[in-house]
């Protein structure tokens, strides 16, 4: 069987999930492991992420930040002082209520999450060049699939976790082949 592209399928009733499940996470886990190898950061994988909701949300109190990294306050509470402490973010009093304080993202912790998002981004796409046009046809369609999976459970959108432009990778945008 065949698609529209002349690309083989598998019809769905004979693909055994719960195989493909742990083919994908395991797959998964060691992209992540791998480009985590090539990034010479000293920062934890917690404080990267930190830093691209910063980034991506703009300034937000400490629970704010809190429930989007989804850790408990005192956890957040430790990685924004030392995320502080190295310059990255920095505390700010709320314009409307001076009792609330608000976190945000210095220019050097913009600076390095866009160049780590860039050595990132350089790094897949020379990994990627050697593939066969069909073969990244396929990965589109994969991305474009995982990509829905994760706004169905709300945990995708930040710019870090979604980039300029990922959703233009088949339509010629920012982020085509």
């Amino acid at each position: 069987m065949s698609d529209t592209n002349g690309r083989s399928t598998i019809p769905s009733s004979s693909i055994d999930t719960k195989l493909l499940a742990q083919r994908l996470r395991l797959a998964m886990m060691r992209m992540g492991r791998y480009l985590r190898r090539q990034d010479d950061a000293t920062l934890t994988l917690a404080q990267l992420s930190t830093l691209a909701t910063l980034e991506s949300c703009g300034p937000l109190t400490l629970g704010e930040l809190a429930e989007a990294e989804r850790v408990q306050s005192p956890t957040m509470t430790r990685l924004v002082d030392k995320l502080e402490a190295v310059g990255l973010i920095s505390r700010m009093e709320d314009a409307n209520d001076r009792r609330v304080v608000r976190v945000k993202i210095t220019a050097a912790g913009l600076d390095l999450v866009m160049e780590r998002r860039s050595r990132g981004d350089a790094f897949l796409a020379t990994q990627l060049s050697v593939l066969e046009p069909e073969e990244l046809s396929v990965l589109a369609d994969a991305v474009d699939i995982l990509e829905r999976l994760l706004e169905s459970h709300g945990e995708y959108g930040t710019s870090e976790e979604s980039g300029e432009g990922a959703s233009n990778v088949h339509r010629g945008g920012a982020g085509s082949r």
